[in-house]
């Protein structure tokens, strides 16, 4: 073998060992050691069939140090139900979780300004047992430096208009509000990264107007609703249940859409979407 082929060899001798410890790292939840051994080692170079591999390590690390060690971002809505056409107010509020000062600048050079991308994804669910999803985006931009002490907070105002939360239907909608903030930089203490920080979701849901009224006592609002014969007021109440009552409230409708067919549609509809939260609260 000669001189050239033997160093090909050592070559990828060592940057298959150093993505086996990386991955190794990372398997046992040390982020930081993972990332520090992809980065010496595309530092120091690695043949062209590491790079790839070692880079995607390094950046799933730095994600998960910047969401587990440096920062945590999360949506506070003011309510979590509100009237149809109603703005909805939260507060994006970045907890800093490091042992140093946090700092996000609003602009640095010719960087298009730090914002949040607010992402919205709308659910429409309605007396037929019909979902319609839609997605969209507000920006907002950073007006000053974020600046957050060790361990501390600070909160930002996002507002959902009052047009993404207009009902175009008889039923309900629910907003998954998310995203996350596109900085410019962050820096914690001498570090400084430049990755996104994911949002950690909220929900509101969107009701025809006159829901306060049910909302006390659902399930009891609910049993007056079949009673009553109330399609509109049948689907608020499935949506306005505690988690305790679900499934009760499943087993009601069901019976209902047995003895009342004209009112199969909506009751089917509700058990529906309470099948739904159900699997989901078992998850």
């Amino acid at each position: 073998m000669g001189a050239a082929a033997a160093d090909t060899s050592d070559a990828d001798a060592a940057a298959q060992a150093a993505l086996a410890a990386a991955q190794q790292a990372w398997m046992a939840g040390d982020a930081l050691g993972a990332m520090a051994i992809a980065t010496r080692a595309l530092r120091e170079g690695v043949p062209p069939g590491f790079e790839a591999p070692l880079r995607a390590l390094r950046t799933q690390a730095r994600e998960a140090l910047l969401d587990r060690q440096v920062a945590r971002l999360s949506v506070l809505p003011e309510l979590d139900a509100v009237t149809d056409g109603t703005p909805i107010r939260a507060q994006v509020r970045v907890r800093n979780l490091s042992s140093a000062p946090l700092t996000v600048p609003a602009t640095a050079g010719d960087s298009s300004a730090s914002q949040v991308v607010v992402e919205i994804v709308r659910e429409d669910w309605d007396l037929y047992g019909n979902v319609r999803t839609t997605e969209h985006n507000l920006r907002v931009p950073l007006r000053a430096d974020l600046v957050v002490p060790p361990g501390g907070s600070a909160d930002g105002l996002v507002e959902v208009p009052a047009e993404r939360t207009r009902l175009t239907h008889t039923g309900f909608s629910v907003l998954r509000i998310g995203g996350h903030l596109r900085a410019v930089a962050i820096r914690v203490g001498a570090t400084e990264f430049f990755d996104a920080l994911d949002l950690e979701p909220a929900h509101v849901r969107v009701f025809m107007s006159g829901w306060e009224q049910l909302a006390p006592e659902p399930l009891v609002a609910l049993e007056l609703a079949l009673a009553k014969r109330s399609p509109p007021h049948v689907l608020t109440c499935v949506e306005l249940l505690a988690p305790g009552e679900r499934a009760h409230a499943r087993n009601l409708l069901l019976a209902a859409a047995e003895a009342d067919p004209p009112l199969a549609f909506v009751c089917h509809a509700g058990a529906a979407r309470l099948k739904r939260l159900l699997t989901a609260d078992s998850e």
